[in-house]
């Protein structure tokens, strides 16, 4: 490395021919040899390598008196006022020693004993929540050598995982005396594999080594599922999966065994003549008739391996340039795959076109033009492919007219881009045409034009516009928006815009330099005035939009002087005005030659709301709720209108309105009669700063089995379920896989909840939802804990799914609803079944078995709900889908009935394509392994 006095890096070019290495002085002069330049031993001090930087060191130890050994994931942060102002990422050796240097800033404390650093077990969990579930660890006074800060010790707790990697047929790289030949500076040489883990919250992972070295991975205490895969390419080992429960304190060892697959040959014969350049090659393990074990796409050149499996069958689809994609498979018995491919299908004719000679100015560029061949018919694209001056043989699918044509001349001011051409022909079966593209004209520009400005404006004014541009005669039409003042994305000089049965042209000014913006310019006439009125005072600060109701063109402005002028085609059109975020739509007759005027006069109360104190809700992850919701009274129903985050300004119908907090005093609820029309400023009670606790729900976890992870949880107020809402009226909450059950995160204190939830499970053909019993939960401090239980729930017939249905017996005085749940609680309950507006109409008690695989309406309540007309008659021939099981199945339809076969030596069994290639094939050598989702 050379470097100027600056420290600016520098090579031999910069410095010039005359002057040799030798002369060069420096921090280290070399001895040179010929063409070897040897610079033996170097010792360099700290300022050499760090200059002002400091450099962090320490040893972490876990509780349990482990080394936090070979781990690479952590983030050592320095704080100030609650903000990082600088972090390191920190590797540590197998005693668990690390050192990193911590880059210095002006935020930076000049003594680190006023540093206020934290470890984290990784940046996620710093970045993702600064909170307590961030684990940091924070660390005391350091020691201070020069500019070495030493903070001796860190112990930590949670849970470790010891993770040892089998790895057959690789070896570790060690240092003489057994060590691993890692350092934080260099890194490690040798094979090696990434673990990737998530508790449900966040990802992390850490990089593994070869037995006999150990990964120990500091962790807060859950449930993992974990993903292990090997790295680097040319043989194959399968990622292997699982989930492992870490206990608090406790240090979990996972062994990992990377066993390398037999791989069998993949000869690929083609007719005499052609040669495969570059293939993809995808193959996938499966067992049985649909379960995919392992994925992988590999794109490169002959040639190629696949694995082969005990027990699995390897399915096979190879994609080569020229040929028609094949597919085969293989067992583990097999020695080889021998796919035959067969050039693709070139069409029934072939077209020869001409590409005359292009401008200097096109030609010099490395990909000139643009050969385009459309079919007419279809106006399917044939061809599209930058070519230069020559042949080019392009095979067309059928017979029939096609449009042949060069473009790429919209910069030089071709028309349309169109250099040559458009030429129409027309194609029959086995016909093998030449086309001659005419003679190309000089470029209409004498410069290149970098680019399009919108000049477009509506009575002087700005506008924003929509609409189709026309890019030359009989070149075709694309979309653009025009704003006033701003860039425009076209391909070629536009022509003009339509207006209704006619055309508008548009004026293009010629570049006078290269790369030179051009201004795109028309003077468009006012044909609407928009003008809102509230509460029979002229508003002048809003924006009107008029959208044609049979076309494409849409047109945007503000007002000036209290109106908005706005152009749009003759026809049927929408104008909308838009006022302090709310939208208010008229339809209109628009006249070519005449100005039609809109007048919106509006009743809506503006109400300034005045949260108090803070307005802000802390970082989360989950579906925190507002501070107030506002419902509309009406009747002895209400409807949920508002959300208050902020302070806030709404316009509002006259009426009468209930504000509730969503935390804190449900007293404070109180009801905003705004009926008489008047503006107003509305103060709302202050409440307390919304607190986030974490809760955590125990329950049997071994009911589950060993690979269950984690579950669907969501929360809805308690005093909204007095009265029939929604479903929707449930939040998602955050959760967590532990290893007695699930934590909640950043569950809101002081509001009563009800807590609901579900998890999905696969237990060989059988599928089960299992509910957690609906539960009342209200949190005062940190880590509570609540004991849960969890029944299997049984399937509902289809015709549940017509019904607003509520139980009431699950938690006495509140309607629980259960509209949008795949299955019903088990046992006697009590139900609810509502009309419109949430108005109950029937209640019914029903006794569902807890061993039932599914449930029907019984055949009284079913006359009831349909007399009442809640339910639709049920049709004799009416009959539901089933499952294997004979269990109504309505969440997963039957896929398409088409199966394939290959075309390689050995026939796979016939299976769904949409279970053959689950999904789009992807780049290069990434691995994947895909599976049925866990509950």
């Amino acid at each position: 490395m050379i470097c100027d006095l600056e420290g600016d890096v520098r090579s031999m070019w910069d410095i010039g021919e005359d002057l040799g290495i030798d002369q060069l002085p420096g921090l280290v002069k070399p001895g040179i040899s010929g063409r070897v330049i040897d610079f033996g031993d170097v010792t360099l001090g700290h300022a050499a390598l760090f200059g002002e930087t400091w450099l962090v060191t320490g040893r972490v130890v876990h509780s349990s008196g482990r080394a936090v050994a070979n781990f690479g994931q952590m983030m050592l942060a320095v704080l100030a006022e609650g903000e990082c102002v600088s972090d390191c990422f920190l590797n540590t050796d197998q005693q668990g020693r690390f050192s990193a240097p911590l880059w210095d800033n002006e935020e930076l404390p000049n003594d680190p004993a006023q540093w206020n650093a934290r470890l984290f077990n990784s940046d996620d969990a710093y970045y993702v929540d600064r909170g307590s579930r961030g684990f940091p660890v924070a660390l005391t006074k350091p020691q201070v050598r020069g500019r070495v800060v030493d903070y001796g010790e860190i112990k930590v707790g949670g849970s470790l995982l010891e993770v040892e990697t089998v790895m057959e047929g690789i070896q570790p790289e060690l240092l003489p005396d057994g060590r691993l030949q890692q350092s934080h500076w260099t890194g490690y040489s040798g094979r090696t594999a990434e673990l990737y883990l998530s508790d449900g919250y966040h990802d992390m992972g850490a990089t593994l080594y070869p037995s006999p070295a150990k990964v120990t991975i500091w962790l807060p205490e859950g449930r993992y599922e974990y993903s292990g895969m090997l790295d680097g390419v040319g043989d194959y080992y399968p990622i292997i999966e699982g989930v492992v429960s870490v206990p608090d304190g406790q240090v979990v060892p996972l062994k990992l065994h990377f066993k390398r697959h037999r791989v069998i040959p993949l000869e690929l014969h083609t007719p005499e003549g052609m040669d495969v350049g570059r293939a993809t090659v995808s193959w996938q393990a499966v067992r049985g008739e649909d379960e995919v074990i392992h994925y992988e796409q590999l794109s490169s050149s002959p040639p190629f391996t696949v694995p082969v499996f005990p027990g699995l069958t390897t399915e096979v689809r190879v994609e080569a340039e020229g040929f028609a994609p094949v597919e085969g498979s293989a067992t583990e018995s097999d020695e080889k795959l021998v796919f035959q491919l067969e050039a693709a299908v070139a069409g029934v004719a072939t077209l020869r076109i001409q590409v005359p000679e292009l401008p200097k100015v096109i030609a010099d560029r490395p990909e000139p033009a643009f050969l385009s061949v459309v079919r007419l018919d279809t106006r399917g694209v044939v061809c599209g492919v930058k070519v230069g001056t020559g042949v080019h043989v392009v095979p067309v699918p059928a017979a029939g007219a096609y449009l042949v044509q060069l473009l790429g001349g919209g910069d030089w001011g071709y028309p349309g881009g169109v250099l040559s051409g458009p030429v129409e022909v027309t194609v029959k079966d086995g016909d093998d045409l030449a086309v001659v593209l005419a003679a190309i004209g000089p470029p209409p520009w004498p410069f290149e034009a970098g680019g399009y400005v919108s000049n477009i404006r509506c009575a002087g004014r700005w506008i924003s516009l929509d609409t189709e541009v026309l890019i030359g005669e009989g070149s075709g039409t694309l979309d653009a928006t025009f704003v006033t003042g701003q860039e425009l994305t076209l391909t070629a000089p536009p022509v003009a815009i339509p207006d209704g049965d006619q055309r508008i042209p548009l004026s293009v000014a010629v570049p006078s330099v290269d790369g030179e913006m051009l201004s795109v310019s028309l003077e468009l006439e006012a044909r609407i005035e928009v003008r809102v009125k509230r509460q029979g005072k002229p508003v002048t600060d809003f924006r009107a939009s008029v959208d044609e109701l049979n076309g494409r063109t849409s047109t945007t402005a503000d007002a000036r002087e209290g109106a908005v002028l706005l152009w749009a085609p003759p026809g049927a059109a929408t104008v909308t005005t838009n006022l302090l975020g709310f939208a208010f739509s008229r339809e209109v007759e628009v006249s070519r030659g005449s100005l039609t005027r809109v007048d919106f006069n509006l009743d809506a109360v503006r109400v300034e709301f005045d949260l108090g104190g803070e307005n802000y809700y802390p970082d989360s992850s989950s579906d925190v709720p507002p501070p107030w919701r506002v419902f509309l009274l009406s009747d002895d129903t209400e409807q949920e209108m508002y959300e208050l985050w902020n302070d806030q300004v709404l316009l509002m119908n006259p009426g009468r309105y209930r504000l509730v907090p969503s935390y804190g005093d449900p007293g404070l609820a109180f009801e905003l009669d705004i009926s008489d029309g008047t503006d107003r400023v509305v103060s709302l009670p202050e409440l307390p700063p919304l607190r986030l606790h974490s809760v955590r729900l125990k329950f049997d976890t071994s009911k589950f089995g060993e690979q269950w992870f984690n579950a669907d949880i969501s929360t809805c107020p308690a005093s909204r379920l007095v009265k029939a809402v929604p479903y929707s009226s449930f939040s998602w909450i955050q959760t967590r896989a532990v290893p007695d059950g699930i934590e909640l995160l950043d569950v809101p204190a002081g509001t009563e909840l009800v807590v609901s939830g579900s998890i999905w499970l696969e237990r060989g053909d059988r599928e089960e939802t299992w509910l957690l019993k609906p539960f009342r939960l209200k949190v005062s401090a940190e880590g509570e804990v609540v004991n849960c239980t969890w029944v299997r729930g049984v399937q509902k017939d289809e015709a549940w799914w017509e019904l607003q249905v509520y139980n009431v017996s699950l938690l006495p005085g509140l309607l629980f609803p259960l509209h949008n749940q795949d299955t019903l609680f088990p046992g006697r309950q009590e139900l609810v079944f509502a009309g419109a507006g949430g108005v109950e109409v029937v209640r019914e008690w029903i006794d569902v078995p807890a061993d039932a695989e599914s449930f029907d309406i019984p055949a009284t309540l079913r006359a009831t709900l349909e007399t009442k007309e809640l339910l639709t008659p049920k049709q004799p021939e009416e009959m539901p889908p089933t499952t294997s099981s004979g269990a109504v199945n309505s969440r997963h339809p039957a896929g398409p009935g088409c199966a394939s076969t290959g075309s390689g030596e050995r026939v796979p069994g016939a299976r769904a394509s949409w279970l053959r290639w689950p999904r789009p094939l992807r780049d290069a050598t990434e691995s994947a392994t895909l599976r049925r989702t866990r509950g």
